[in-house]
């Protein structure tokens, strides 16, 4: 849920805003086809401050990037803009090495 500009509580809740399947396909081959990782990251960060995107979807955009550390980067980006921080561990399997595991460990800690 996305709420209401100036509102905090649950009662001002706008409606639950999903990326259709047809429309998250079209936005991942967009992302996909940018030829440099760089180019990729700021579309793929530009969906995702503009979209509502749910977590199986997030989980499909982050395979798009080979090295760990873009991953890592996109991760900690999706974590301050999805309404599911409490999910936000489950991201962890889909990091190669154990240091950039860590790495997660230690900014989802900070951030609660």
């Amino acid at each position: 849920y996305r709420l209401k500009e100036g509102y905090v509580n649950e009662a001002d809740k706008v409606e639950e805003c999903n990326v259709s399947d047809i429309e998250f396909k079209q936005i991942r081959k967009a992302i996909k086809d940018q030829t440099f990782p760089d180019r990729q990251m700021k579309f793929a960060k530009e969906y995702i401050g503009n979209k509502c995107f749910s977590i199986e979807q997030y989980k499909r955009i982050i395979p798009i990037f080979n090295m760990d550390n873009d991953k890592l980067k996109l991760i900690k980006f999706i974590s301050k803009h999805n309404d599911h921080p409490e999910s936000m561990h489950s991201f962890r399997s889909m990091l190669t090495f154990n240091s950039t595991k860590k790495e997660l460990d230690r900014f989802l800690l900070e951030r609660h």
